[in-house]
């Protein structure tokens, strides 16, 4: 008869197992001196609720503003809708005067007419539009010179021929009183 000890013997797969546990242990367990549920020092929970503050507040001003928004699109005399703040009515007023202004650029002239007005009976010449910078003149910079305008060769015999038949107009990209300047140099008459 075979008798039986107390102890039990473990078998192969039960001897394995222990093993990976015994090294999942070693490896993935956090150390000894780590909390589960860290603090978080005071300045850093400081700046974290001064963030949210923040984005609340802003998104708070901006539905604010929206709602200013929508009273001036929507209503004559919007200081006399209930809620009105005068800072956020006067914010979405330069608001929409801006986008109304950029618009504008866009989608208008700059100006009604290029030609004055003639006398009535008067025949509208043909008009000749000429560029002032890259076709009339040339341009360049010289270092302790500063910009130098050069006038093409025979541009005067040019401008000369062309206003008996034309009305002639020069349009530039610059300030008025630089190509008025330009302009009057030449051809005074």
């Amino acid at each position: 008869m075979k008798q039986f000890s107390t102890k039990t013997q473990k078998s192969e797969t039960e001897k394995s197992e222990d093993k990976k546990t015994e090294e999942y242990d070693k490896y993935y367990q956090p150390p000894e001196d780590f909390e589960s549920t860290p603090e978080f020092k005071w300045y850093r929970r400081a700046m974290f609720l001064f963030g949210k503050f923040v984005k609340y507040t802003s998104w708070a001003a901006f539905a604010i503003f929206c709602y200013h928004m929508y009273l001036i699109k929507q209503h004559k005399t919007p200081e006399d809708k209930y809620y009105t703040n005068e800072t956020f009515l006067r914010a979405a007023r330069f608001i929409d005067w801006s986008i109304w202004d950029i618009k504008k650029v866009f989608t208008q002239p700059a100006m009604s007419k290029m030609l004055p007005d003639r006398f009535p009976g008067m025949q509208y010449p043909k008009v000749l539009v000429l560029n002032l910078k890259g076709t009339l003149v040339h341009q360049t910079y010289g270092l302790g010179v500063g910009v130098e305008l050069f006038k093409r060769p025979g541009l005067s015999t040019f401008i000369y021929r062309m206003s008996r038949n034309y009305e002639v107009c020069i349009f530039g990209m610059g300030d008025a009183g630089e190509i008025n300047e330009v302009c009057e140099a030449l051809d005074p008459k």
